[in-house]
């Protein structure tokens, strides 16, 4: 009896250690596929200047490997002037301010309120009030960026101070569902938030060369574009558009050489899904 106890308990324990050791590599692989996505990453916005469509496909390719942050930020920065047509001759700024509908008498006596108790904390550059009017995002001249939940008037709530931007706010956008955030700072910086019902926001990229001290900022109304400046320059907001545009223009351009070059530590892979 005690020789099938201990055959039992070995065999429980090696299922344990098994699981352990699959779990740990497994997240040992996704590390490592981090770390090699923000490389490229990098690798593509030095070459950036000098040689743009290499860079473009080693930002896909970053992308690809792991959806990271960096790789996200590399991605939207670079297909800033590769919008489609049909994007581009999309609204302008101003019909999309006027797309939204003007919030009930109470959730602005609400703002104000969230306003005034913000003020007491920081100097605020920029506010916004969501299309809804349950969330109120302030920014402070010190970059923090405030969330206030309005969901009950009379009490607003403080639901989450962000920080990231190194530079005073001046710009500020919501999408059409609320949930994306665009910080616009006067280093010349867009900094782009995925905002959750509760007023939590999480970085999701940095577009970089949309110009110092941009104060005109929307999302189009077809929740395509992000609008900025005054000549209405349009970028994606969403990097999975960003690599598919880029696939659509050039295909796998990244070849066999160029990959082992740049991307040493993974075997080569097209960034573009063939058809």
């Amino acid at each position: 009896m005690w020789l099938i106890r201990a055959l039992i308990l070995f065999a429980v324990a090696m299922t344990a250690f098994a699981a352990i050791s699959s779990r740990e590599l497994h997240s040992s692989e996704l590390g490592r596929r981090v770390a090699v996505s923000d490389y490229v990453a990098l690798e593509a916005g030095g070459l950036r200047a000098s040689q743009p469509a290499l860079a473009r496909q080693l930002a896909v390719a970053a992308y690809r490997i792991s959806p990271t942050t960096a790789a996200s930020s590399q991605l939207l920065s670079l297909t800033g002037g590769l919008m489609p047509a049909k994007l581009a001759r999309g609204p302008q700024p101003a019909s999309v301010q006027a797309a939204v509908p003007n919030p009930p008498a109470h959730e602005l006596q609400a703002a104000r309120l969230a306003l005034a108790r913000a003020r007491t904390v920081t100097p605020l550059e920029r506010s916004l009030l969501s299309p809804d009017g349950k969330l109120l995002v302030a920014a402070g001249a010190n970059g923090l960026i405030y969330m206030w939940s309005l969901t009950d008037p009379r009490s607003p709530q403080l639901v989450a101070t962000v920080s990231g931007p190194t530079s005073p706010v001046t710009g500020l956008a919501l999408n059409a569902d609320a949930g994306t955030l665009a910080v616009a700072t006067r280093s010349g910086e867009i900094w782009l938030y995925r905002v959750a019902v509760s007023g939590q926001a999480t970085l999701e990229a940095t577009i970089t060369g949309a110009g110092r001290d941009l104060t005109q900022i929307a999302f189009s109304a077809n929740n395509q574009a992000l609008l900025t400046g005054r000549n209405h320059k349009r970028w994606y907001f969403r990097a999975y558009q960003s690599a598919a545009q880029i696939c659509t223009i050039t295909g796998n351009a990244l070849n066999d050489a160029q990959w082992s070059l740049y991307v040493p530590q993974l075997a080569y892979r097209p960034p573009c899904p063939t058809a």
